[in-house]
């Protein structure tokens, strides 16, 4: 656990938003949480929107793991033998 200020309001407001999204399906859930991340992007100046998203993408892509601890208990993804996933350029997800 940590005593970091920043870690702790950003777990309280999560664990405020998690509960209205709990219960929708991915295809909701993703709706919702691209919306939020436009309406975040469009308050950013045009020509920096761009490195805010890859700076959102970069640290999305550092929480997976801990968070899939989190969410399965530390017995990891249970379709880890799934082909890896990748974007439609190719990029690894």
């Amino acid at each position: 656990m940590t005593d970091d200020p920043r870690v702790l309001l950003i777990e309280k407001i999560k664990a405020q938003i998690w509960p209205l999204m709990e219960g929708h399906g991915p295809e909701i859930q993703s709706a919702i949480i691209a919306d939020m991340l436009a309406t975040l992007l469009a308050g950013h100046a045009p020509p920096i929107r761009e490195q805010a998203l890859v700076s959102i993408m970069v640290l999305t892509k550092q929480l997976i793991p801990i968070n899939e601890v989190l969410l399965f208990h530390g017995r990891g993804h249970p379709y880890k033998s799934w082909p890896e996933e990748t974007t439609s350029d190719g990029e690894k997800l």
